[in-house]
């Protein structure tokens, strides 16, 4: 797995050993930050499930501001450790995360953290994607901010969670991106 484009571009990852976390697809990360490339300039990042922190270091890559990865496995945690580092001096702009995904954003939302753009990738079976987006429209989304869920294609996600409206839904062999905004008012 490589950094796709920005100033990281065809850095070597290290996958995550043991059969714990999936890769996002080389061609689905390609789709996303085609369709994202505008809001990701300088925006605060979320990659929530983020396995070997590839979505976030990518956005760091393409001049985002700050990235925050979240990961329940320590080998993923390890591998997002080891992978941060290839963006040398950028890599202060990373924060790594272990923990249950929705108890870490309800501690972010406690802590008055919020986000610019969210990728949310949890394992497609037993996923909590609605509860996931719930929170995520509940503070952690700045107005008008951007979620993004991967899901596997058949997967239904609601029109509309809280203040969060579907934009854009995208196929990608068996993957779907469903692309919410948060219509908040600022």
């Amino acid at each position: 797995m490589r950094i796709i484009a920005g100033e990281g571009h065809g850095r070597k990852l290290k996958v995550p050993k043991g059969g714990e976390t999936r890769s996002t697809a080389s061609r689905v990360k390609q789709t996303y930050f085609d369709i994202m490339r505008a809001a990701i300039e300088g925006a605060t990042f979320l990659d929530a499930c983020a396995g070997s922190g590839a979505l976030g270091i990518e956005a760091i890559s393409r001049g985002a501001a700050h990235s925050t990865l979240i990961d329940r496995s320590h080998a993923a945690v390890s591998s997002a450790l080891a992978n941060i580092r290839v963006l040398g001096e950028k890599s202060r702009k990373v924060e790594v995360l272990q923990g249950d995904l929705l108890r870490t954003l309800r501690k972010l939302r406690s802590e008055g953290r919020t986000f610019d753009v969210v990728y949310l990738d949890p394992p497609y079976e037993a996923g909590p994607y609605e509860e996931a987006l719930e929170l995520l429209a509940e503070g952690l989304v700045n107005p008008l901010g951007y979620v993004t869920a991967e899901h596997f294609k058949k997967r239904e996600l609601p029109e509309n969670i809280l203040t969060l409206r579907r934009i854009r839904e995208v196929k990608v062999s068996d993957h779907r991106l469903t692309i919410y905004r948060n219509e908040v008012p600022s």
